[in-house]
């Protein structure tokens, strides 16, 4: 019997319940001229307070059961906080024209507003959460390839420092990095004949361009070891050039002239006669070590 009466005030409930939202429907209508109103839409709450003539007394006790109610889908009532049903744009021929708002206190569903509501959300977390992934790869991909660009080892001053890192660029392999350093150099460089090194610098020997054998040498070193490669000077009769250690093994560079390409020098073994033809680098006949100080 008890189970009978509790049915039907159930059933009476949620049908008083269900027609609190019809008593209730209130229609706004404001100017377009507001900025804030181009963020309105359906589906969302605004926050206002209406004069109470917009509601009928006999609607109170109506509204009293539908807030008392926790089971009731109207659960969740805010004070002063209308739920949008329905948006409407009236234009004029002149002036801004208005926009009228259908809303409620309660929202058609409220089940179905926070489906929607956490979708959003979730929508709006994975999408800020796939943009700042990306960011973040770019930005490895960045950092990955500034270590590429400063693959070199420095310390041969500022100047040369720079200027082999512009030369080498995103180059990791010795070997390309020496060929490229050589290359750089026979292109730039002319040749001027006098006794061993003028400038005794690297960065006055590049600024000065037309050098002899020693400063192209103390150049090719400098620019070599600032790349992260061991080098040093040799010389050979009356001539001087560069080794390299390249990959495990030893080359040669003799830029002092745009004819003589990587691994081949030039022979020139008495001083004041002429050099010979060009002799390709053969490791196990270098010369002697010398040090740039000493030229």
């Amino acid at each position: 019997m008890s189970v009978a009466v509790n049915s039907e005030k159930n059933s009476a409930k949620d049908e008083i319940t269900k027609s609190v939202r019809d008593l209730l429907n209130v229609t706004i209508t404001l100017p377009l001229g507001n900025p804030n109103l181009k963020l309105v839409h359906t589906n969302q709450f605004i926050f206002t307070e209406l004069p109470t003539d917009f509601f009928e007394l006999a609607n109170m006790s109506a509204l009293s059961t539908a807030l008392n109610s926790t089971d009731s889908r109207y659960s969740g009532y805010q004070v002063n906080r209308w739920y949008i049903e329905k948006v409407k744009i009236r234009k004029k021929i002149t002036g801004e024209g208005s926009m009228e708002l259908s809303v409620n206190p309660f929202a058609s569903s409220l089940r179905q507003y926070r489906d929607n509501k956490h979708s959003m959300e979730k929508t709006y977390t994975d999408t800020m959460n796939k943009t700042n992934t990306t960011a973040n790869k770019t930005n490895n991909k960045k950092v990955k390839s500034v270590t590429k660009v400063n693959n070199v080892a420095g310390g041969q001053g500022k100047y040369i420092d720079n200027l082999v890192k512009k030369v080498v660029g995103n180059t990791t392999d010795d070997l390309k990095k020496a060929k490229k350093i050589h290359s750089h150099l026979q292109s730039y460089l002319t040749y001027r004949g006098y006794r061993d090194s003028l400038y005794h610098s690297a960065e006055k020997a590049y600024k000065a361009k037309r050098i002899n054998c020693a400063d192209t040498s103390i150049l090719t070193r400098a620019m070599f070891l600032s790349a992260g490669l061991d080098a040093y000077i040799t010389h050979l009769g009356c001539h001087y050039f560069t080794i390299v250690r390249a990959n495990g093994k030893l080359h040669c560079s003799d830029a002092t002239s745009n004819y003589r390409n990587f691994d081949v020098y030039l022979y020139y073994p008495n001083c004041g006669g002429a050099g010979s033809s060009n002799k390709n680098f053969n490791h196990k006949h270098i010369g002697s070590k010398t040090d740039p100080k000493n030229m």
